[in-house]
Formats: C-alpha cells, structure tokens, sequence
C-alpha cells in the first residue's frame, strides 16, 4: 500500500506524524506540567494561609496576654489583691467598694481590645469577678466558691509557677449554656506570694472571624488540637473529613501537606508558645473546573498548532518534491538516441546538483549503448568477414587437391604427398576454432610442415621425435610450435651446407608441459637474444598497465617473439621460455601449465 502512495504524500504523511507524536507529548507534557504547578500553587498557598491563621492566632493570644500582663503589673491592682482577706461568700459582692475599684481598673485596660474580650480575675480564696465586652446579662453564670473549684484552668493557674497559661477552645464556665472560648489565664503574684490569677477570654464568634479567610474559593475547614493532640476546636466544613481523620493524620507525624483522595488537602502547622496544632483541610472540587478549562485549552491549541503545522507542512513538501516529479516525468519521456539536457528548475542546490548528475550519467550511457551498438556492429562484420573467410580457401583447397590428383595420375608421389602436406597445413591454420587446442594436433601440424620442407630441401632435413604421449590431449595455444620450427629454417640453416638436423621433443615436468626444438644451425647471437627478451620485457609492461589497450597486447604478426607474447597472455608468469647454445646445438624451449 506504501508503495502505491506518492512521493509527496508519503512525505507529508510520515512528517505529519512525527509532528502529531511531537505535539501530542509536548501538550501532554504540558498538561502535567502546569497540574504540578497547579497542585505546588495550592500547597504553597494553602500552607501559607495556615501559617498565616497561625500567626494571627498566636497574636491575639499574646494579645490578650498583654492585657493581663499589664493588670498584674499595676501597683494600685497588686495592693489591692494583697489586701484581699479571707471569707465565707465571694469577697467582692460583699464590698462594692473594692468592686467598683477593681472593675475600673480591669475596664480601663480593655478599653483598646475588640468586642468580645472578657476578663476574670479570682483570688486565692477563690473570690471572683469579671468585666463582660457586649456579654448580655442574663448570659453571665453566677459562679460560687464550690464551683471554681471544678475549673481546672483556674486551679492549675494558681498552683503553677508558669508566668502565663494558655488555655486551647473549650468551654466558657463563666457563662450560661458554656459558649466556646479560648483564652490566657496568667497568676497574680510578687515576688513572694501569688494573690490570685486573671483569665483573658474571647469567644467563638471573635475566634471563627480569626479563622475566617475570604480569599479562599472552595470549600474548606480548620481544626485545632492541643498539646495532647485532642480536637478541641472546629470551623467550617471539608467534604470526607471527620475527627477520627484529623487526630490520625496529625498522630501520624505525616508531611506539611498531604492529599486525601484526589479532592482533599490536609496540611498541618504546629505553634511553638501554645504548643497546638492547626490543621487545615481543602476541598479541591473547584480545580476539576480549571483543570478541565486547561485541557479545552490544549486541546484548543492542539488542533489550531496542527492544523496550522499540516497546511505548512503540505505546502513545503509539494515545493520540495515538485522539482523531483519535473525530473521524474522528464526521465520518462527521454529518449536516449540525442543528447540529453535536464532543465529542471529548483531552488535548492542538491536537486540541481542531483539533475546534473543524472544529465551527466544517462549521458554516459547513451555514450556507452552507442559504443555498444558500434562494437556490435564491427562483431557482426567480423562475423560475416569469418564466414566469408571460411568459404574463400575452400577454392584453394579444392586446387591444392585437383594438384595432387593430377601428380599421382602422372606418377609423380612427390607432389601429392606436399599438396596433401599444403592443404593440411593451411586448413589448420586458418580454420576458425577455438585459441587452445590438443597438444597432438599441434604435432600433426609441424609434421605437416616438416614433410613439406623434407621435400623441398630433398633429404637436406633430418628430424629425430622425442614426445611425451602423457601430453597428447592436453590444451596448448594455437600454432604455437610452428614459428619454432620455422625459426630454424629462416635463420638456423641459411648459411648451413651440411645436413640439417631437428631434435623435436616433449615432457611433462609436474603440473607444467615443455616443447624443446634443437638444431645444429647457426646459433643466436647474444644481441639478437637480448633484443627478444627486452621486446618481450616491453611487452609484459605495457600490457599490464591498468590503462592499457587490449588491441595493442594481441600480436600483430607471426614469428618467435609473437609465439613467447601469445604465451604471456594465455599463462601469465607462468609462461616459461628459453633460448641457449648446447654443444653447438641451439635450443628454443617454450612451456605453460597443464590445462585440464
């Protein structure tokens, strides 16, 4: 299917892919990038407004500590309490004087405090009286003598040594129906004695207002605990959140900040003076909101980026690819019988560059299937020149018979036996076979030969035969023993008046043939030896040249050196030749390796 789908758009297919996979991960990275920020900014903030509670929390409470600090340090306060005696009922309502006196001084000094602050002081003896900011009447718990008793605040205030005591949300005593208060009772004392202590209230309106954050935009509540990790005060509500939640979370030791579920946040602080611990927990449904608005928004984005990057990406690889489908089409339509110009316009250089080459090259070839169809044509010539060749000599064939005929007709053998001779020599030597032929139709040739030029030179030539007949159907060169032979008649025995004789032999030395011909000639001459073997060197050199012309290395005509060329190129440096002077006896060898 891959295969039927265009260039361009297989390109732009696969380009688009890797883009959607890109901007499918970088979207997805994002998504869970900006969700960690997300959660981080929610932490942070919901841990910043707790320490923030905290802090406000810890300031009112010193506060409200202020106020009784500066009630205990006033001189007129301090004689006061020394003063006061021992009694049955509460000291205070049987002497309005001493009343008035004290709630003056406990009302100036709440004066610059919010609404809703109260103040309590008893005394050793447990007399008590209090000073009430906007606390109705008819809410004011009368409190005897038997009943302080029961507060555990006010009786560890007056047996503790601690400068100041504070007291986690619990229930105000000190009015009807018990309203949560928190509070700070400090002992009123010298440096001797202690005269009573002085409790600082405020109750759970005041409170909730501290806990009160208004920026916040979800749900969400606060739990306080006590240094005995009791819950002692609870505002506002968190969806899944109860007590037993709040105490084992905080029992626990877990981190700062720690999901429940995937919508709830608790977060913790602890306070060094008072000694509890805050905790807040977050309803986080509202992030679902934002969270699904960021996921329209990258998916928003997704499509208009890809949609964007697909029409670009669609433009470009049409641009790109149009220069390779003008060259394609013009390599269809080409014709390799001209000269071929590939006008291919294109902005970029490669595809300019890969249009010459592809000019350059098909070029080359038309230049090649012209020497081809030329070099055919000469193989078709020669073809026909062999045919023609192979017809021509049958007339001197035919000659060369009715010749001897006619000689044997008038009694003359002779002449029969050298047109036989003659017509079998020239049959071997021009008929068209292959360049290897049997070592024994090689000796059938020069037999032939040497008959002819016996009767010729009339009983002059003595041949004596020494062959191998191991050798007899192993594959030697074409003519490659005659030139030998003929060697010794052109130059051996031209000055020679005595009888001429021939030593023709053969022998297999292992995997090597060697011809040997001697004759009682006249010798080689060293010069003339040389001048063969530096033609042969020459040869050699030129003809294993990377550059070299195969029409030059053939032999250009026949004789001795021709017949040691013709050896080299069927052999290589195995061929093997030799020519020397033996007791007055010249010897030519020649030799290859044995061709199975």
């Amino acid at each position: 299917m891959k295969k039927q789908i265009s260039y361009h758009y297989r390109l732009y297919l696969e380009v688009a892919a890797v883009i959607l996979a890109l901007l499918l991960f970088c979207v997805f990275f994002f998504f869970r990038h900006d969700s960690l920020v997300l959660r981080e900014s929610v932490e942070k903030n919901t841990l910043e407004s707790l320490t923030s509670l905290h802090t406000r929390l810890d300031d009112r409470m010193k506060g409200l500590d202020n106020v009784a600090k500066k009630i205990a340090a006033s001189p007129d306060f301090l004689e006061i309490a020394a003063e006061i005696p021992e009694s049955e009922g509460n000291y205070f309502l049987s002497n309005p004087s001493v009343h008035t006196e004290v709630n003056n001084l406990l009302i100036s000094n709440l004066v610059s405090e919010e609404l809703g602050t109260n103040i309590h002081y008893v005394t050793r003896y447990l007399d008590n009286m209090g000073v009430y900011m906007q606390v109705d009447p008819y809410d004011r718990a009368q409190v005897t003598k038997e009943k302080l008793r029961g507060f555990a605040g006010i009786m560890e205030g007056l047996a503790t040594k601690e400068y100041v005591m504070y007291q986690p949300p619990h229930n105000d005593e000190w009015t009807v129906g018990s309203e949560l208060a928190v509070s700070i009772i400090r002992p009123v004392r010298n440096n001797f004695e202690t005269f009573g202590v002085l409790e600082v209230s405020q109750g759970r309106e005041e409170l909730d207002s501290m806990m009160t954050l208004a920026e916040f935009p979800d749900d969400y509540a606060v739990y306080i605990l006590d240094k005995q990790g009791e819950l002692v005060y609870e505002f506002g509500e968190a969806p899944g959140i109860d007590e037993e939640i709040v105490k084992a979370h905080v029992s626990k030791g877990e981190a700062a900040c720690q999901y429940l579920g995937s919508r709830t946040l608790i977060c913790t602080h602890s306070s060094q003076p008072t000694e509890w611990t805050l905790v807040m927990a977050r309803d986080l449904s509202y992030l679902d909101t934002q969270m699904r608005a960021l996921i329209r928004m990258m998916a928003l984005f997704l499509c208009i980026a890809l949609l964007t990057v697909l029409v670009f990406l669609y433009l470009l690889t049409k641009s790109l690819t149009k220069p390779l489908r003008e060259l394609k089409n013009k390599l269809c339509m080409l014709e390799l019988d001209e000269e071929i110009h590939l006008d291919v316009k294109a902005d970029s250089n490669e595809v300019t560059a890969l249009s010459a080459g592809i000019e350059d090259i098909l070029n080359q070839i038309r230049e090649q299937n012209r020497s081809m169809v030329e070099i055919r044509k000469r193989a078709v010539k020669a073809h026909l020149d062999r045919m023609e060749a192979q017809m021509n000599p049958h007339f001197l064939y035919n000659a060369l018979t009715v010749i001897g005929a006619c000689g044997q007709e008038d009694g003359s053998e002779r002449v029969y036996q050298m047109t036989r001779g003659l017509a079998q020599l020239l049959r071997y030597s021009i008929k068209y076979e292959h360049n290897l032929v049997a070592f024994c139709e090689e000796i059938q040739n020069i037999r032939n030969y040497l008959l002819i030029m016996s009767m010729r030179y009339e009983e002059q030539v003595e041949v004596a035969w020494d062959l191998d007949q191991s050798l007899d159907y192993i594959k030697v060169p074409k003519l490659s023993f005659q030139p030998v032979l003929e060697n010794c008649f052109k130059h051996g025995f031209v000055t020679r008046t005595d009888k001429w004789r021939i030593v023709v032999s053969s022998v297999r030395n292992g995997q090597c043939w060697l011809f040997r011909v001697k004759n009682n000639g006249v010798p080689f001459e060293e010069e003339q030896i040389e001048r063969i073997r530096k033609h042969y060197r020459d040869f050699i050199r030129d003809f294993t040249k990377p550059e070299g012309n195969a029409e030059e290395a053939e032999p250009t005509g026949l004789g001795l050196e021709n017949t040691l060329k013709r050896l080299y190129i069927q052999y290589g440096t195995e061929a093997y030749w030799d020519i020397r002077t033996e007791d007055a006896w010249t010897v030519v060898e020649i030799g290859g390796v044995i061709l199975e």
